[in-house]
């Protein structure tokens, strides 16, 4: 899982400094219901979202991959940054943290994809379609996906908020 959580001070700054909805987002749950995503720093409601290497292995601790790492970084394994699975070319590789669970490197390696929809419960970023594990409160953890609006998300995840830092233009379902 991603564990934005260590970027919400920088995140918390810069909404600060520029009030513009989406340049603040929501760094990965952030807002009011607290996600930080695999992949997310923690707003008010204390969630962490995982997203493999494009979560970057976050709230599980996922580490080390299936590239052979730990890596410092995704030129290192000789694979591309992401985000998410929909950051990777083919659906033969998935986003995956390369490196280790306090210095994640998210990747596009070869390996198979999770399958879990929007809501779907979830150990870890492989467990999902988008690679996207979010870890709410109460130790429960929900796949997340793509949203164009807050209608499109669900009600344990209402928020559809762009993940500042992630370099991804998508927006996703957040606490």
């Amino acid at each position: 899982m991603l564990d934005l959580q260590r970027l919400q001070p920088v995140a918390a700054l810069l909404c600060l400094l520029a009030p513009l909805h989406a340049a603040c987002g929501d760094d990965t749950g952030g807002g009011q219901g607290g996600a930080s995503s695999s992949s997310s720093t923690t707003g008010q409601g204390g969630a962490s979202t995982s997203s493999g290497v494009g979560g970057a292995g976050g709230a599980t601790g996922q580490g080390g991959g299936g590239a052979g790492g730990p890596y410092a970084s995704c030129a290192e394994a000789g694979a591309t940054d992401c985000f998410s699975n929909y950051d990777c070319p083919d659906a033969s590789t998935r986003c995956e943290n390369v490196g280790t669970a306090t210095e994640q490197v998210p990747c596009c390696v070869p390996g198979a994809r999770g399958t879990g929809e929007l809501g779907a419960p979830c150990t870890n970023e492989h467990d999902c379609k988008s690679s996207l594990c979010v870890e709410l409160d109460g130790g429960v953890s929900l796949c997340s996906d793509t949203c164009a609006s807050a209608n499109e998300c669900i009600t344990e995840l209402p928020e559809c908020y762009p993940v500042a830092f992630s370099g991804s233009d998508l927006d996703f379902c957040l606490p």
